[in-house]
């Protein structure tokens, strides 16, 4: 009688270690959407169907106050901080390019020469490499000896290096060249037989071939101005619908014109469905990634701006993906196996004209000028030299090898400089990066400039701009901003599906407050330099 009460003690207890065990998704689906500044869903909320975007708002949390708390906000940074659960103060990934004081040169974020292209004979070596810390992806790939499979999908190649983190199975990207999905040696050495099929088919022809047309009715699109604006850049000049591809792509390199599409949004999800059932992802105990990156919207809004029809029908026609996305999910793997998370990689920024057409003062801080007269003036001071190497992303950067071959300190010149740069008109603020160094700042713009400070790749003043002035660019980009202002640090933040609660929550989350809060819906090592806590609303 003892043995059998002790049997069925040990049952009911190997069952609730069974059902606990089980309360784990097998699979986590990451998705986020370019430039996706907050206000986009209720903007468009009218035009969105049933299934995509409100499904996920409706059913479960969404943190309505989430917010990267740095400086320069940019896309590459943002991504390494959903993926690290940091900021670039320690995950250094800094922007999309940076400065390299020892080599002289301008460093791209994943770049490897290393590595070679997998897939096409035209890439580039891309890894991430200069990540300085794991991603949540990495510590769940160690607790399960890498029995989980992590995936990445992007066009873009650094948006999905940096999601998938140092140990994904495999990151792929869009090549231009050849319009097919590639990755690199540091993942594979071949592409599987599924992604050959999938690129024989060729689908960026057929998108090619197409038109752009509006989803409406063009005078249906009250949310944006009219379809014919001088705010626009215009795909190849043209700025008003419909666009024809199969005339326009003879304007543009190879299959670049599709990333200015909504068809590449389309794309992507296609492409992750077949990897998602190619890969058999979530079909076993262990816990499986499929992270997605949709890049259209932060390049059509380059283009066009956040105002404009084309932005509008971009996220309406991404509601459309979302939903086909979320459909074939629930049929693979059953909505209560997964959990997804919904957010973007920064926000994004009016257009400056038009912000002055309506009486908001704005600018362009000419930075190669002001270089010019800040060597200058350190020359008057300290004598004839070339005391700056550069100005990379909103920072300049001194020559430290000739501070030191004079005999100075950098200290006493990054003050000066930044003394200098208050008095230019459109300065907020500058602000000497190694004064970073010297406390712990709880709030305000110096916690973001102290977040956003990586010594080995900083430069040496951060120059922050008033409200709608914008550094002098190349004339590509109307709305990437890279402030630190609420517009740019401002995005959703949502989880659905599994046991995720349905409620909002209006307390302020910090973006880095995702990769934890993963981390403890999974029972995982934090990631090794991860400074943000767990939404709690989420795992109750």
């Amino acid at each position: 009688m003892r043995k059998f009460s002790f049997l069925i003690v040990f049952l009911f207890g190997f069952l609730s270690i069974v059902a606990q065990k089980t309360e784990k998704p097998t699979l986590v689906v990451g998705i986020v959407i370019d430039q996706m500044r907050y206000d986009i869903l209720a903007r468009y909320w009218d035009k969105f169907g049933d299934n995509g975007f409100k499904k996920i708002v409706d059913g479960g949390t969404f943190c309505k106050n989430a917010h990267y708390e740095y400086l320069n906000v940019n896309s590459a940074s943002g991504y390494a901080t959903i993926a690290c659960g940091s900021y670039p103060s320690q995950h250094g990934i800094i922007n999309m390019k940076w400065y390299d004081r020892l080599l002289r040169t301008e460093v791209y974020c994943v770049d490897d020469n290393s590595v070679n292209s997998v897939g096409s004979v035209f890439g580039e070596g891309r890894s991430p490499k200069n990540l300085s810390s794991t991603s949540w992806t990495d510590e769940l790939r160690v607790s399960t000896y890498k029995m989980s499979k992590v995936y990445s999908v992007g066009m873009n190649d650094y948006a999905s290096v940096i999601s998938g983190g140092k140990l994904a199975n495999t990151a792929f990207w869009f090549d231009e060249n050849t319009g097919k999905w590639v990755t690199s040696s540091y993942y594979i050495d071949s592409l599987k037989e599924w992604t050959n099929d999938f690129n024989e088919k060729m689908f960026a022809d057929i998108y090619l071939q197409r038109s752009w047309t509006t989803t409406f009715p063009i005078l249906k699109y009250t949310e944006s101005l009219s379809d014919a604006t001088a705010y626009e850049i215009g795909i190849a000049g043209q700025r008003t619908f419909p666009y024809d591809l199969a005339v326009l792509k003879n304007k543009y390199n190879n299959y670049d014109i599709l990333n200015y599409t909504p068809f590449a949004n389309t794309f992507t999800k296609d492409f992750a469905i077949n990897l998602m059932m190619n890969e058999y992802l979530g079909k076993d105990p262990y816990t499986d990634v499929l992270l997605i990156n949709f890049a259209a919207t932060g390049y059509i809004g380059d283009l066009f701006g956040i105002q404009s029809v084309e932005f509008e029908d971009a996220f309406i026609k991404l509601d459309k993906d979302i939903a086909h996305l979320i459909s074939s999910i629930e049929d693979y793997v059953g909505m209560e196996n997964v959990v997804i998370y919904l957010t973007s990689d920064r926000g994004a920024c009016e257009n400056t004209q038009w912000l002055t057409d309506i009486n908001i003062e704005t600018g362009e801080f000419n930075y190669k000028r002001t270089s010019v007269v800040l060597n200058s003036y350190l020359r008057a001071i300290y004598g004839m030299g070339n005391w700056i190497d550069g100005f990379y992303n909103d920072e300049i950067y001194l020559s430290h090898f000739d501070i030191d071959k004079a005999s100075l300190t950098v200290v006493e010149m990054q003050e000066r400089s930044a003394q200098m740069f208050v008095n230019f008109k459109g300065t907020a603020t500058a602000i000497p990066t190694l004064s970073l160094l010297r406390g712990t700042y709880s709030s305000g713009i110096m916690k973001q400039a102290q977040n956003s400070y990586f010594q080995a790749r900083s430069g040496d003043v951060f120059l922050v701009l008033d409200y709608g002035w914008r550094f002098q660019d190349d004339g590509t980009s109307l709305c990437d901003c890279n402030s630190g202002y609420n517009e740019n640090t401002h995005v959703p933040l949502i989880f659905y599906g599994g046991n995720v609660p349905k409620k909002d929550i209006y307390r302020k989350v910090s973006m880095d407050d995702l990769a934890v809060t993963l981390s403890f819906l999974l029972d995982i090592s934090l990631p090794n330099k991860s400074t943000g806590n767990p939404v709690v609303e989420v795992l109750e």
